[in-house]
């Protein structure tokens, strides 16, 4: 489903961080680990084609992202790969719902209010879809992250950390959420984080030093 080959990246050419090889199945989960300075974000918008770099592979359901550019490249991480951002990101003049369905056309894919309404309810959001997301609380906001990254089915799933400004109680929710959507979709979860609370959650890991 995943897999990096000899991956690095250089934001100079001259100095290059060099990442582990992965290789995360469907309806699997990895936790990858590291303190500030580590290269976790880097190797996290590589997997996911936000960067790109010429050494080494990421292959996402057999093809390698690093050969494709442009609306090609965004088409399939569209597609493809859905990403749990740190900041929310939403239009605020317009409603829940109709944020998705701007990722549902960013991904080129017909407007699906029934998957909508279906990717809300697995996430106990489903009456909101009519908000403005800034009357939303900061739960109901990461839930529609989250939703937004999964509503096109896809065959990973990012999060970039997700739990780092949590409680307890909050941290093993959302890791929890994160886990059964993954499995309602049958996507590979991968997440990024310096949270160590994490490693109690996940048996896969990958420490970044």
């Amino acid at each position: 489903m995943l897999k990096t080959e000899n991956l690095s990246y250089s934001y100079n050419q001259k100095d290059w961080i060099s990442f582990p090889d992965i290789h995360c199945e469907a309806d699997t989960s990895h936790l990858i680990l590291g303190q500030s300075g580590t290269g976790k974000t880097t190797f996290l918008h590589l997997i996911g084609g936000l960067l790109q770099s010429k050494k080494g592979k990421v292959i996402v359901k057999g093809t390698d992202i690093t050969s494709l550019k442009g609306q090609a490249l965004d088409r399939f991480r569209g597609d493809n790969i859905g990403i749990v951002f740190q900041q929310a990101h939403f239009i605020n003049a317009i409603s829940v719902e109709e944020n998705l369905m701007i990722a549902q056309r960013l991904a080129g894919k017909p407007i699906d209010k029934s998957g909508i309404k279906d990717i809300l309810g697995i996430l106990n959001i489903e009456h909101k879809a009519t908000a403005n997301p800034k009357h939303l609380s900061q739960g109901e906001k990461q839930r529609v992250v989250i939703a937004r990254a999964l509503i096109n089915k896809p065959a990973v799933i990012l999060a970039d950390e997700p739990t780092s400004a949590l409680d307890d109680k909050n941290c093993a929710e959302v890791v929890g959420l994160l886990e059964r959507t993954a499995k309602d979709v049958d996507a590979a979860l991968v997440i990024v984080t310096h949270d160590n609370r994490l490693m109690d959650y996940f048996p896969n890991q990958i420490r970044l030093s």
